[in-house]
């Protein structure tokens, strides 16, 4: 079995795009938690929450798509990363769409070209 699959958000075709905005937005208005790691990296980080009210209105792009298979589980993921920006940085969120809980996150600055990215770990790269 394969225990992890990797998608890139803009390399999906628009249709299944929209598909995995249209669940994450409503798992984002539904949430039901987020793990202790990502409480851990708000304080460690300074994460710039103020973005969040703006992710959960819809205004976010779609990285990731990662179905990760657990024994007998299987928990689909989207990282998602904020429009907007806060002193420089965008939010960039992991998503669990099953349990619909932020699982951690991390600011990115919005000078990041992404040159390091690993484009041989996506199924659609």
């Amino acid at each position: 079995m394969i225990k992890k699959v990797r998608f890139l958000g803009s390399n999906l075709d628009p249709e299944t795009y929209k598909r995995f905005y249209n669940i994450t937005l409503k798992s984002l208005n539904n949430l039901r938690g987020y793990t202790k790691h990502f409480r851990q990296r708000v304080r460690q980080k300074k994460l710039p929450l103020s973005l969040c009210e703006s992710i959960a209105q819809g205004r976010f792009k779609v990285i990731e798509v990662n179905i990760s298979n657990y024994k007998a589980d299987r928990d689909v993921r989207v990282i998602i990363k904020s429009d907007n920006s806060y002193r420089g940085y965008n939010l960039l969120l992991v998503i669990s769409l099953n349990d619909k809980i932020i699982v951690t996150g991390w600011k990115n600055s919005i000078t990041d070209k992404h040159a390091t990215l690993k484009k041989e770990l996506y199924a659609n790269a």
